[in-house]
């Protein structure tokens, strides 16, 4: 928009491109790739994570976890399929009432303070294939 000769934009507030049974993603196209990243609504309870997800009739393989369930307090069970190969950063932070992760197998990066304050997460089966584990990726976990 132009006004009085001033150029101003509108950007959007999210941080995510769309929505999709609850969870919500970024993409990238040129791989047809998503991240599940933080959203409107805080997840709770258990959660399984689906491999694919389907949006505007294209299909998106889904590859990552950034952030998105960070501080969810009321999280207590995350599935994660094999497709995935990267928790990042903050990706499950905050989350003291989770007890149990399922799945893994195909993570390869564990990043930057991803469990950090799951004090409630007990067992942990951490895949042969992972490279690396971040900085305090379990601090504050018992």
């Amino acid at each position: 928009m132009i006004l009085g000769g001033i150029i101003i934009s509108f950007l959007s507030a999210s941080a995510y491109d769309f929505e999709v049974d609850g969870f919500y993603y970024e993409t990238n196209l040129s791989n047809m790739t998503a991240t599940i990243v933080a959203g409107d609504i805080p997840y709770s309870g258990d959660i399984i994570i689906p491999e694919t997800v389907v949006y505007k009739e294209r299909t998106f393989s889904i590859v990552s976890i950034n952030g998105a369930f960070n501080n969810c307090g009321a999280l207590t069970s995350v599935v994660i399929p094999d497709c995935i190969s990267s928790l990042g950063s903050n990706a499950f932070s905050g989350c003291g009432s989770l007890y149990e992760i399922l799945g893994m197998k195909g993570i390869t990066e564990i990043g930057n303070y991803c469990f950090n304050g799951c004090s409630s997460l007990t067992t942990i089966n951490l895949p042969i294939n992972l490279r690396s584990i971040g900085s305090y990726a379990f601090a504050n976990c018992i």
